[in-house]
């Protein structure tokens, strides 16, 4: 389906085959050369969408840009057929780096896996084929975005905002005349976007909240996101996502409060998911993933305030809950025991400063105060 939503913008829903969150946004602001934000999956269902709006809405792809807000696949899967077919195309430096990660990549998800707790030698395969990990065979030139950089767009100016969290180099979108935010999959209206520990040194949960926070005073009218409706009460989602994870790391201590040495896995498994599914050993191994992600960002950002400790024997990482910390907040082990069970019911301003006359295509480096 094609939605013109602002004049000269149309939003396109490409499907999401076997996935719980159905489609993708992807949008197409009209002009001389026309700006493609994001793709979908690499999959049949999806290149067919994809394709024949791009042709109702007759953009030539070899005289388009393409940019890409992450990395991750139900948003880039068919850039390089994009680029194949003459676009050029965009991402931040540290997303370009995921994307285009080929030499190592299965050893990379191998101990990942181990570090969490998984059977390796079972999983890693078959993670592999999952569609949600399937990247295209040969490496994308990206041309690098930073944040402050401007695109230009028919008759839009976009400033880049790098919005880290979700994935290290994750691109938010700002026309600041319309107050218009193309946010990805930073901010959604009914999803709370998967926080996943990808890099050894991160803490994806505290970069994430941290940029909630600087965005939460900007003027936003209209929120363009990666999935699912449109929305306006921006401040208001920000903040009820920051309360979302906040409650969810106090989820994580009580799973916790036992005083055990518990892996990510396990900790995953105790944990509440909004997925219908009878046991988390039904999940579909790319979900137990994602949730394992979530877990382990999560006791990161728990390590980074003191909250629990962690340990690595065999290559695999073990977390504990700090016995001075339950010690300086009385009561609450005792108010987090026991471990609650797992739930499978449905259950500061940035202002814009000096703009430089250097060029990149049709970006135009600029400043910004509180770079991201």
């Amino acid at each position: 389906m094609i939605t013109e939503v602002q004049p000269g913008i149309f939003r396109i829903e490409i499907p999401l085959p076997q996935n719980p969150l159905k489609a993708v946004n992807s949008y197409v602001i009209h002009g001389k050369r026309p700006l493609i934000i994001d793709t979908g999956l690499e999959h049949e269902a999806c290149r067919e969408v994809l394709l024949n709006s791009l042709q109702e809405l007759r953009v030539k792809i070899a005289q388009s840009d393409v940019l890409l807000t992450h990395m991750h696949t139900d948003h880039s899967g068919l850039v390089y057929e994009l680029v194949q077919r003459g676009a050029q195309p965009y991402a931040s430096r540290e997303d370009a780096a995921l994307f285009n990660m080929r030499r190592g990549g299965e050893d990379f998800f191998r101990n990942y896996l181990l570090k969490c707790g998984f059977s390796v030698n079972s999983a890693v395969g078959t993670m592999l084929r999952q569609p949600e990990f399937i990247r295209s065979r040969e490496a994308v030139p990206f041309r690098l975005l930073a944040h402050g950089d401007l695109l230009v767009a028919g008759p839009y100016r976009l400033h880049c905002l790098k919005t880290p969290g979700h994935t290290p180099g994750h691109l938010c979108l700002y026309v600041e005349e319309k107050q218009v935010l193309f946010s990805g999959d930073h901010i959604l209206q009914h999803i709370s976007p998967n926080i996943s520990l990808w890099e050894e040194d991160s803490n994806p949960l505290a970069d994430y909240l941290r940029e909630l926070r600087k965005l939460i005073s900007l003027p936003v009218l209209l929120v363009l996101p990666g999935h699912r409706s449109l929305f306006s009460d921006c401040r208001s989602r920000i903040r009820k996502l920051i309360h979302n994870h906040e409650k969810r790391a106090e989820e994580v201590l009580k799973v916790m409060a036992g005083g055990e040495w518990l892996t990510v896995l396990d900790v995953a498994k105790q944990m509440s998911w909004r997925l219908s599914y009878a046991s988390f050993s039904d999940f579909p191994l790319s979900q137990q993933l994602f949730a394992a992600g979530e877990a382990l960002a999560h006791l990161r950002y728990l390590e980074s305030l003191g909250k629990v400790a962690r340990a690595e024997k065999g290559g695999v990482y073990r977390f504990q809950a700090r016995n001075d910390f339950f010690e300086n907040n009385q009561g609450m082990r005792e108010e987090l025991s026991p471990l609650r069970r797992i739930n499978f019911k449905g259950s500061s301003s940035l202002k814009f400063i000096s703009e430089q006359n250097r060029r990149t295509g049709t970006v135009v480096r600029t400043g910004f105060m509180g770079d991201g």
